[in-house]
């Protein structure tokens, strides 16, 4: 994947399901930095391109990820998963540098338990303070994407909020990409992060 490395990578793939599996320390290797296996903002424990549909990623580990836990750019159902210790645990929608998903993304993000108390480049001289809990945008009108019962915790970081709402400023073709749109957040719990919810201002 051009020098970038992931746990699991799936593009154009239909109805993929990851279901009470453990991903730990996936895209990068503690000193020894082999075929691009470092630790910075493009390697991830999961993948996944915004050409998929149907993505079930249900009741797993999924921890110590170079940067995304799980990045979902064609969004899905993520419902139920433990997330430690990763840079960002789920950006669900967004596509900076790359292909939105057309007419935007569906999903959930249910149910998840969040602890995140990792930089971004943390194996590095000079690590980017982070921890995101969800990162949403490009949500497809009539959706409905539910983020709901969610518990974040953890954050030592004290640099990014548990939820950010925003759009891929960089995407490739932002001709077909949507904003937000009929997204519910309710019933989560934020404890002690430096903010709860950051809406992007350009909305």
């Amino acid at each position: 994947n051009g020098g970038k490395c992931e746990g699991l990578y799936a593009y154009n793939v239909n109805n993929i399901s990851i279901v009470q599996s453990t991903f730990d320390h996936n895209g990068w290797i503690e000193g020894y930095p082999y075929l691009g296996a470092v630790d910075n903002g493009y390697n991830h424990n999961i993948y996944f391109g915004p050409t998929n549909t149907g993505v079930d990623v249900e009741q797993n580990v999924i921890a110590e990820a170079s940067y995304a836990g799980v990045m979902a750019r064609a969004g899905g159902t993520i419902d139920y998963n433990l997330f430690v210790d990763n840079a960002v645990a789920v950006s669900f929608g967004s596509a900076d540098g790359v292909m939105s998903t057309a007419g935007g993304v569906s999903g959930s993000l249910i149910g998840n338990v969040i602890n995140v108390d990792k930089a971004e480049g943390s194996a590095g001289s000079n690590p980017l303070a982070f921890g995101q809990g969800f990162v949403i945008a490009n949500t497809k009108p009539g959706a409905n994407v539910m983020v709901t019962g969610n518990v974040f915790t953890g954050d030592i970081q004290n640099a990014k909020p548990a939820i950010t709402l925003t759009m891929a400023t960089t995407t490739t073709n932002p001709s077909v990409a949507v904003g937000i749109n009929d997204l519910t957040i309710s019933n989560n719990i934020i404890n002690g992060w430096r903010q709860a919810i950051q809406t992007d201002g350009r909305f």
